[in-house]
């Protein structure tokens, strides 16, 4: 996400992925996390059978998009900010939206980023994803 990338700038290009341009160690921490939050749930649902569990994933959907931006309606520029205070990623601690120095872009419909905060159309993509797996099951 923006922040991390403007706050944690990595100098070697290994601690990038080169599919997304995400820090490589952020999304390993998130997979992890996710993988022993699955294993989480499925015990609590051997031990409980009557209880269900829905676990909503979100990681999986932003790297959708992030990988194929343009497949989902997203700009290409992906991990650039729509309001922001400049920079590769337009995002500035000292320069948030609505101050002096911040830009806003013309169409954040096609923004997965709005500050550093998803924009509405991304949450509504996620949302969706997760809708339709709930009336699925």
């Amino acid at each position: 996400m923006p922040p991390n990338l403007a706050m944690f700038p990595s100098t070697d290009p290994a601690g990038n992925e080169p599919g997304t341009g995400c820090l490589r160690q952020f999304n390993e921490i998130a997979v992890y996390h996710n993988t022993l939050l699955q294993d989480a749930i499925k015990n609590v649902q051997k031990n409980h059978p009557d209880v269900r569990v829905i676990y909503a994933d979100f990681f999986t959907p932003v790297i959708r998009i992030v990988q194929s931006p343009g497949t989902f309606g997203f700009t290409s520029d992906i991990l650039r900010c729509c309001c922001g205070g400049g920079g590769k990623y337009n995002f500035n601690m000292s320069a948030g939206c609505g101050m002096p120095g911040a830009t806003v872009c013309e169409d954040p419909s096609t923004h997965l980023f709005w500050d550093g905060h998803m924009t509405e159309a991304a949450y509504h993509f996620i949302a969706d994803g997760w809708l339709n797996s709930i009336n699925e099951s």
